[in-house]
């Protein structure tokens, strides 16, 4: 049980990291380097050891696993080929 919460509490640590890092990218407008899945890894190991049934949830929720990622895909498979497209 101490394991899983210390995952937890770790992983936490990294989620408000990469959501500060999300802040930074969208309003702030700088480029600051996220995490990708160490802190909804964390958590979801935590949340596994303590035999939560949705542990996997954790991935959904940290900006350094799946928002991350899709915000990544999306901006590169679509948004910037447009913006050159534009510029030329």
């Amino acid at each position: 049980m101490t394991l899983g919460l210390f995952f937890i509490f770790f992983g936490a640590l990294f989620v408000i990291y990469n959501w500060y890092a999300c802040y930074g990218i969208f309003f702030k407008k700088k480029n600051i380097s996220w995490i990708p899945f160490f802190g909804g890894g964390c958590l979801a190991l935590g949340a596994y050891i303590l035999q939560k049934p949705f542990w996997w949830i954790f991935f959904m929720l940290d900006f350094g696993c799946f928002p991350g990622f899709l915000y990544n895909f999306f901006l590169y498979k679509w948004i910037d080929p447009w913006l050159k497209r534009k510029r030329n």
